[in-house]
């Protein structure tokens, strides 16, 4: 009996090798290597996985799959989180923390395995309190100008109106829509403010939330 070739390790028939597409391919792999000098003579690891995560998501944005090559000419398209409605931004800050994550845990690990750099107790110290700190702090959520109206007038002036309003709707209106009433009571006295008045109130809403995310950032 004629003895049957063994097959190449970790190859299939066809000679390819088996296995998941590696990421770091391209463009890709020539951001990452260039680290290469930094990150083998720095004592802080963590900082420079955190330094290309950015810098990674800077130059593909956060669409891109991280295998995935860009289209020749192609710049990634990052929206101002500032410029979305409330709700898109909450949604999508939540996404971008999400994928910045997933991606600074994948590029430490691409790293170490490159350069066969073994974490050390400190090392590893020192990126779990990191990785605890991106977790748990929270980002600045921007009020709107509603918030601000609300939280200012409705104690001082606008309560006692809503409440001898609510003593005659009670009659027809079911108990619980007390409260859409009341936002749709607060939202009516809002928007018979001046203009002027909700424009101040739309600038220190921006102003404010650019204040905390220069404290957050830094």
């Amino acid at each position: 009996m004629v003895a049957k070739k063994a097959k190449a390790k970790g190859k299939s028939q066809s000679g390819k090798r088996r296995g998941r597409k590696a990421w770091g391919e391209g463009s890709k792999l020539e951001f990452l290597l260039s680290f290469e000098e930094e990150y083998l003579k720095t004592a802080d690891p963590g900082g420079v996985y955190t330094r290309m995560t950015v810098q990674f998501l800077e130059k593909y944005g956060y669409d891109l799959p991280f295998d995935s090559e860009p289209e020749e000419g192609d710049s990634p398209v990052i929206p101002n989180l500032a410029d979305l409605p409330y709700d898109q931004r909450i949604t999508e800050q939540a996404r971008r923390e999400a994928i910045y994550m997933k991606l600074r845990l994948k590029i430490g690990n691409w790293m170490c395995h490159r350069f066969h750099r073994k974490q050390t107790d400190e090392d590893m110290v020192a990126d779990l309190l990191e990785t605890m700190s991106q977790l748990t702090v929270e980002r600045p959520r921007r009020q709107t100008a509603m918030n601000i109206y609300w939280a200012e007038n409705y104690a001082t002036k606008i309560r006692k109106e809503f409440q001898q309003y609510w003593k005659t709707a009670k009659l027809t209106a079911p108990p619980d829509s007390r409260m859409s009433m009341c936002s749709d009571y607060v939202r009516a006295r809002y928007e018979d403010e001046s203009e002027e008045y909700r424009c101040a109130l739309e600038k220190r809403a921006d102003a404010e939330y650019k204040q905390a995310m220069d404290e957050y950032n830094n």
